[in-house]
């Protein structure tokens, strides 16, 4: 028996060859085998022995881990901020820069900085940064830079350049978050540089880019962007957008662009007054606008701007307020004092007398400008209104507007130029003359009661108790009260003060200060006094500033109609040069008045007045 098997035939050249060449093969595999393990791990030895010794790359691997976690982070905070969260982010770029310079993603931080210091005005810090960051390898990183340099352009007022920049990157800049930037400075660049077609197509693509998240956030950008267009720009825009979408399917960003400028000339319409824009608007508006709020306010617009101005003779129109306590209550009073000065019902017969026309607000915030339109229409020459700020405000925006003289019972917040005429009493004055009185006595701890302090609408939190601030007057120690209310507060303010044993003493302005001359007051009165006001009295009882106002206005309209043709002008040539000649009537007008020892505008446009401080007896104790 062999080791190779039971049998002992003999072998023949073949299988003896096959034999020595199989136990070759296995000697020469296991040689190479152990070779190649002995080399394997040789290599391996050695590299762990330089790894041990140096460190390096495992510090580098690190680095660049601790590099891209940082720029990430970074990179949303800063797509993520607006333009002063992405200033504060300054150092925290900078930290990177100084960290890694030399990472692949350094002109991208570089890229960002710029940005911060082109919105810092420090444009050549940025345009130090974006040459640096044209380095980069990355093709997209360099179209961003781009985009980065174009704001630069547009800051040093080179719009024009910018545009034929960002031109070069349509369709190139595909990430969202950068896409979203270039968007922004596209828009801009346009509207810089007044290509406001340009423009106007820039924040359409700009919307339709924008993702979800960002989408309330670009509009408000938008919105704010339209508010400094030309109007006639965006009319023009909205009618070729009204076109088009009668024969296709808008875009999203279209829609919304338009529903924007249809909304944005809306405003104009309305705050300007303007009644032929109104009327386009109306025109080319969807069906279901006319039946929303902003619709409803063009409708009504439109609708008197059909009312055209005339004079029929000698008439005066005035606009009562409805739309507050203190509204109506102050009409009533003007209505009164008007009443009183042109002699009504007396003079109704009389065709050379002045006739009153009335008109109220309607309870309104555009009732104003509609009563003095209608007013006008009617045929009034010099019309009066405002008895509150909002309806000042309006009334005297309508006079200057439309050219036709307003007396306003307010201060407005704008200086007259010409058509408006300020008969009303300044607040702040008020405020002065009181305070220096109260100074002047030396009473230091004052509380007030109306605007700015305790409020007359006051109710008291149970049956019974005050419903102003006794028992915090009481434990302050308050020597007087400021009134700057109605007198009916005021009284009830007395009967609170003296129902809980308090006597401070009560200084009131314009507005309830002929309780100062009254008889029967409980505690020590003060009120401010104005010309003959509140002196002057109307059967044994005290006047009201209010309607001391209503008489002075109507007296002195009243001089200044006294010329006036008797019968009705309506061409318009005739009605502009006497709504002009009402103008200088009153700038010149003069008589006795009541509110103020002057007698007239002496050429100006605001009623001067001397406020003074009496007692019960009409003089300073």
């Amino acid at each position: 028996m062999t080791a190779y098997g039971a049998s002992t035939r003999p072998l023949s050249q073949n299988s003896l060859w096959a034999n020595v060449l199989g136990r070759t093969t296995l000697v020469l595999t296991s040689i190479l085998t152990r070779l190649l393990t002995l080399g394997l791990l040789t290599t391996a030895l050695a590299c762990a022995s330089a790894g041990s010794s140096s460190g390096r790359p495992e510090a580098a691997l690190a680095q660049t881990r601790d590099a891209q976690s940082t720029y990430r982070e970074l990179r949303r905070r800063w797509f993520s901020a607006d333009v002063e969260a992405r200033k504060r982010l300054e150092p925290a770029l900078r930290d990177f820069l100084s960290r890694y310079p030399s990472d692949a993603r350094a002109p991208s931080v570089q890229t960002y900085l710029a940005w911060v210091y082109v919105k810092k005005g420090e444009l050549t810090t940025a345009g130090d940064l974006v040459k640096q960051a044209r380095s980069s390898a990355s093709p997209a990183v360099r179209d961003f830079v781009k985009v980065a340099e174009a704001a630069i352009l547009i800051e040093r007022g080179e719009a024009q350049r910018a545009l034929v920049l960002l031109a070069t990157l349509n369709r190139k800049v595909i990430d969202p978050e950068e896409r979203l930037v270039y968007g922004e400075q596209l828009a801009n660049a346009a509207f810089v540089a007044r290509r406001w077609r340009e423009a106007l197509g820039a924040l359409e693509r700009w919307i339709s880019d924008a993702p979800a998240h960002s989408q309330d956030d670009v509009q408000t950008l938008s919105r704010n962007m339209l508010r400094s267009f030309p109007t006639d720009e965006l009319e023009r825009e909205l009618a070729a957008l009204d076109l088009q979408s009668k024969t296709e399917q808008l875009s999203p960003g279209k829609i919304w662009l338009r529903m924007a400028l249809r909304e944005r000339l809306t405003a104009v319409a309305l705050k300007s007054r303007d009644f032929e824009l109104a009327r386009r608007l109306l025109d080319s508006a969807p069906a279901s606008f006319r039946s929303g709020e902003s619709g409803a306010l063009l409708v009504r617009l439109a609708s008197s701007g059909a009312l055209t101005p005339l004079i029929a003779g000698r008439s005066l129109g005035v606009v009562l307020g409805v739309r507050s306590v203190d509204a109506r209550r102050r009409s009533a009073s003007v209505a009164a004092g008007m009443a009183r000065a042109l002699g009504l019902p007396a003079s109704e017969g009389d065709p050379a007398a002045v006739r009153l026309l009335v008109r109220d607000d309607g309870g309104e915030v555009d009732g104003t400008e509609r009563a003095l339109s209608e007013l006008a229409s009617e045929g009034a020459a010099i019309l009066v209104a405002g008895v509150d700020d909002e309806g000042a405000g309006r009334a005297l925006a309508y006079a200057e507007t439309e050219h036709i003289p307003v007396l306003l019972l307010r201060t407005p917040p704008k200086v007259p130029v010409r058509f408006g005429f300020v008969v009303g009493a300044n607040e702040t004055e008020e405020r002065d003359v009181l305070k220096a009185e109260l100074a002047r006595r030396g009473l230091l701890q004052v509380a007030q009661v109306g605007a700015g302090g305790a409020s007359c609408q006051a109710v008291a939190e149970r049956a019974g108790e005050p419903r102003f601030p006794i028992a915090v007057w009481k434990r302050e120690r308050v020597h007087a009260l400021t009134l700057m209310s109605d007198a009916a507060c005021a009284l009830d303010v007395e009967a609170e003060l003296v129902r809980a044993r308090l006597k401070p003493t009560l200084l009131c302005g314009l507005e309830c200060a002929e309780l100062a001359v009254g008889q029967g007051r409980s505690l020590e009165w003060y009120g401010i006094q104005a010309g003959r006001f509140p002196s002057a009295s109307r059967v044994g009882t005290p006047l009201t500033f209010y309607e001391a106002l209503g008489h002075d206005a109507a007296s002195l309209a009243k001089v200044a109609l006294r010329d006036f043709p008797l019968e009705r002008v309506d061409d318009a040539k005739g009605v502009v040069e006497l709504h002009a000649r009402a103008e200088r009537g009153l700038s010149a007008a003069s008589a006795e008045l009541w509110s103020t020892e002057e007698r007239g505008f002496s050429g100006g446009r605001v009623l001067a007045r001397r406020l003074t401080v009496v007692g019960r007896a009409g003089h300073l104790p």
